[in-house]
């Protein structure tokens, strides 16, 4: 208790306020009281602060006890009210209690009036704490409240019947729900069903106690996937019972997309680097199967019985061929003949074969951009890109369908691909390829780009096709996403860096079939047999001078004894002992005009570390056919250096 009381006393008769102000003296309570009789005295006396205590007799002139006591409590909500009087009846008493009063002491019982207002500022004083304590209470709970709807994790609570008692705004807008959605639902509602077993086995840790973090897969509201790293640990009631689980979840679905792009990239490099490695002997091999072959049928009469067994040799050849390019196309390792092009012109020349590959039931729509921007790309490997693309549009439209190709600018920022970052900071060509077949799960469409990778029956495909197409894209300097649902159709958009060069003339119509003729001399430098042989064969049959070497030192050796009297040199790019760059170098020391045809079945990155793509040197990739070797070599004598 405080050392002196300030006591405010309502009482009309002088002597009992000095008996009272005595009898306090007397108990040993310090106290300075202050009287008043009428209610302009206790109004101007409640203007004051600091009172203790209100002491007040009954009945005084002029003033109504509850209409005082209200004032009071009006004014002053927590000062205690001690009734003083003699004449209040017990029933009177008893209502006044139950309005708030602190107590009541009869005049002639005084000494009850200490202890009456020692327990009464006693009650205060525990009043006032718990009021204090429920001001903290309420200003923490407010304050972890405010924390837990602003945080950028998720937040849940479940019962024990594993539904959701409490969703933060974060969790709620991670999955597609307000907070009020979530409450009441069972936790399954936001597990994919094949997950359920995976689900239990997490929510029966909880039970038996466990606190666990793991990676989290959930379905939101729409359907689709989110990734969360989970926190969860069990809450216990006051017997240590299972009373429920909270949860923390934080939303990894970026991560992990950026985790399997990487997965995917590095299972593309390799088998890209398996591609390569043996693509220059596989391709050596080829060029022998199909030159060989196709030399035998130039030779063969149509009637010939073993015609059709050639037939098939030089098939299963070419076949071959094509798998071994679409294995570097993906894996981005083939040597790509980049040219400034206008892929409205690319499209349009390519529509005449689509009409005849995609068949009558299914319809072809072009929606060409008039000022559609050049770009730089293998002309050939945009043809293949066009048409894998449509050959999976026409699978997946067995009823019939509308195939729809588009292409039109996109300004800086303004990309469409909506499934991947873009990386371009510069003008775009935007290529769509569109159908309206059944679509493809967000499974399937995750793994659409993988290697060996299809949805077809046994027999029915490689899996290379859409790998081909991401190689080619990303080679080609360009971006590849694809938008799909089930029973939606898929749209294939491409986009490839503008260029601000014109196009390049287009190629001339001449009579492609005619093996071309020569009569000039042209050394071939060759460090597998076969492939030699083969060559000079054709060359041979095409009217020139062959001259032979297998390898550098030979070579340097026949052109000293024919004092450099040769019109072209063939060689290899990789050769034991000199590379075909280094005895081009010390070859044209002596004859600097020399006209040099290179020729490989490695592919581009061993190529251009042998440094023979420089603007200027011409390149032949193995496996060529007769044909394209005879066109090849004519095409360099004709145009030079």
């Amino acid at each position: 208790m405080p050392d002196a009381l300030k006591l405010l006393v309502i009482e009309d008769e002088m002597p009992d306020f000095l008996m009272l102000q005595r009898h306090l003296r007397e108990q040993g309570l310090s106290a300075r009281c202050h009287r008043v009789e009428s209610a302009e005295g206790l109004s101007a006396a409640l203007e004051q602060s600091g009172w203790d205590v209100v002491l007040s007799d009954f009945r005084v002139p002029g003033m109504n006890f509850r209409e005082t006591f209200e004032q009071v409590r009006a004014r002053a909500p927590s000062l205690p009210v001690i009734l003083v009087s003699g004449s209040v009846g017990e029933e009177e008493a008893v209502e006044l209690l139950k309005m708030g009063l602190s107590d009541f002491v009869l005049k002639d019982g005084l000494p009850r009036l200490v202890p009456a207002i020692q327990r009464a500022l006693h009650e205060l004083s525990e009043r006032r704490a718990r009021e204090e304590a429920e001001r903290a209470l309420r200003e923490s709970e407010g304050r972890y409240r405010r924390i837990v709807e602003t945080a950028t994790e998720g937040i849940s609570f479940l019962d024990a019947e594993l539904r959701v008692t409490f969703a933060n705004g974060a969790f709620a807008r991670m999955l597609g729900y307000t907070p009020e959605e979530m409450i009441g639902t069972p936790v399954e509602q936001y597990t994919f069903p094949e997950e359920f077993d995976e689900s239990r086995k997490h929510m029966d840790a909880r039970r038996r106690g466990v606190v666990e973090q793991y990676e989290r897969h959930l379905r939101r509201k729409n359907g689709t996937e989110c990734w969360c790293l989970n926190s969860g640990r069990p809450i216990l009631d006051s017997d240590g019972r299972f009373a429920g689980s909270f949860g923390m979840f934080t939303d990894i679905t970026e991560r992990r997309q950026l985790e399997e792009q990487l997965r995917q990239s590095q299972k593309m490099e390799a088998i890209g680097q398996l591609a390569g490695g043996v693509a220059h002997d596989f391709n050596n091999l080829l060029t022998v199967i199909s030159g060989n072959s196709e030399l035998l049928l130039l030779g063969m009469a149509p009637e010939n019985p073993l015609r059709t067994h050639v037939a098939d040799i030089r098939h299963a050849g070419e076949r071959a061929a094509g798998l071994t390019r679409q294995l570097l196309a993906f894996s981005r390792k083939q040597l790509l003949e980049p040219r400034v092009l206008d892929l409205n012109e690319v499209v349009s020349g390519i529509e005449k074969m689509l009409r005849r590959l995609i068949g009558e039931d299914i319809v072809l729509t072009s929606i060409l951009s008039p000022d559609l921007r050049p770009v730089k790309v293998d002309p050939g490997q945009v043809e293949q890109v066009i048409l894998n693309i449509a050959v999976n549009a026409r699978d997946a439209m067995p009823q019939g369908g509308r195939l729809t190709i588009e292409t039109r600018n996109l300004q800086d920022g303004n990309t469409p691909l909506s499934d991947v970052p873009s990386r371009k900071t510069a003008s775009s060509v935007l290529l769509s390829i569109s159908d309206t077949g059944c679509g493809m799960t967000p499974e399937v469409k995750a793994h659409v780009f993988e290697p060996f990778f299809t949805t077809k029956g046994p027999g029915k495909g490689t899996g290379l096709g859409l790998a081909t197409v991401y190689g080619i894209v990303e080679q080609s300097g360009g971006e590849i996403a694809v938008r799909s649902e089930p029973d939606a159709g898929t749209t294939f958009e491409i986009l490839l860096p503008a260029v601000a060069e014109a196009p390049a003339a287009a190629r001339s119509g001449a009579n492609h079939k005619a093996v071309p003729h020569g009569h000039e001399t042209v050394l071939i430098v060759e460090d597998e047999e076969a492939v030699r042989r083969i060559v000079k064969l054709v060359l041979d049959s095409s009217g020139y001078t062959v001259l032979e070497a297998k390898d550098g030192q030979q070579a340097l050796e026949i052109a000293k004894e024919h004092r450099g009297h040769f019109h072209l040199l063939v060689t290899d790019v990789v050769m034991p002992g000199m590379s075909g760059r280094q005895l081009v170098e010390l070859l044209r020391a002596d004859i600097p005009a020399l006209r040099v045809l290179f020729i490989s079945g490695y592919t581009d990155d061993t190529v251009m570390r042998h440094g023979i793509v420089d603007g200027r040197e011409s390149f032949l990739q193995k496996p060529f056919s007769p044909l394209a070797l005879a066109r090849k070599v004519r095409e360099v004598l004709d145009v030079g250096l």
